[in-house]
């Protein structure tokens, strides 16, 4: 196993990944602060960081501080600023045509409480509250 997959292993063990983007089409953007491009989709969440699907290419190491749009209200907010860093990248013949893993750098405690809520919803209650427009409660 090269270093890049060693990493890879050891974020899969860290963390367990929660599918975000096979929610009835709902798309939640990641939108860099600076420039207020979208870097991408969500494809998955986890407490530790974000798989994104983009028609952009990233590079190991690239870091961003990132609005992450939520599929409902959080405090009535619609997005949770992170900063966010590249720890690998990906290639494939779908589109969009490049994945990147992101993972979070120092969220803040509330953040990493609405992350764990997030992640320990079943898709039927992230419908529900999507559809509804229900504030999530923490």
């Amino acid at each position: 196993m090269n270093d890049r997959e060693l990493e890879k292993e050891a974020e899969k063990r860290a963390s367990t990944r929660y599918p975000q983007d096979d929610i009835l089409g709902i798309r939640c953007k990641v939108i860099n602060v600076e420039d207020k491009s979208v870097l991408g989709h969500i494809a998955d969440l986890s407490q530790t960081g974000i798989r994104i699907k983009s028609d952009k290419k990233y590079q190991v190491g690239d870091t961003f501080s990132a609005d992450i749009e939520l599929p409902f209200k959080y405090f009535n907010r619609t997005a949770i600023l992170l900063d966010i860093v590249c720890k690998w990248t990906k290639e494939n013949d779908l589109v969009p045509k490049h994945e990147a893993g992101f993972e979070f750098i120092d969220p803040l405690l509330i953040d990493k409480i609405f992350i764990e809520t997030v992640c320990s919803l079943t898709t039927t209650q992230r419908l529900a509250m999507s559809f509804l427009d229900s504030p999530l409660k923490i």
